[in-house]
Parts: structure tokens; sequence; C-alpha cells
């Protein structure tokens, strides 16, 4: 009787250590679970700032190259006029001299 006490009791505390290692070991899990979670959602948000400020940039950089070629284009309009204007003149200086 004695041996099936002492069975029963080593079986009980082998069971109930059994159950807190296994205990721990899904706690663990769960929590390695988590913070993959957490990371891959991290990654996901840096990654979406990310590439807004990339197309920010890119998007300031082409209305700078926009607004730079409408700029050169009045100024190579008003450069075009001006030489309209002094081909005329000249036109019409020569045609007063003759």
């Amino acid at each position: 009787m004695k041996s099936l006490e002492e069975f029963a009791f080593g079986s009980t505390l082998f069971h109930a250590l059994s159950e807190g290692h296994a205990s721990e070991m899904a706690a663990k899990r769960t929590a390695m679970e988590n913070a993959t979670k957490n990371a891959g959602e991290m990654i996901d948000k840096l990654t979406l700032t990310y590439n807004r400020s990339r197309q920010a940039a890119i998007t300031n950089d082409l209305i700078d190259i926009i607004t730079g070629k409408i700029y050169f284009f009045f100024i190579f309009l008003r450069l075009f006029i001006f030489i309209f204007i002094l081909l005329n003149i000249f036109i019409i200086f020569l045609t007063i001299k003759n």
C-alpha cells in the first residue's frame, strides 16, 4: 500500500510539473505570436510612412521641375517677344532709311 501511495504521489507531482512546464511553453508561444504580429503591424506602418514620405518627395521634385519649366518657358517667351519687337523696329528702320 505504501508503494501505491508513493507512486500516486510521484505521479501527481510529475503531472503537476508537466502541466506547469506545458503552461509555461504555451504562454511563451502566445507571447511570441503576439510579438510577431505586433512587429508585422509595425513594419507595415513604417513601410506605409516611408512610401508616403518618398512619394511626397517625388511629388515635390516634379512640382519643382514643372514650375522651373514653366518659368523658363515664360522667360523664353519674353525673350522671343523682345527679339520679335527688335526685328520689327529694325525692319521699320530699314524701310524708313531706304
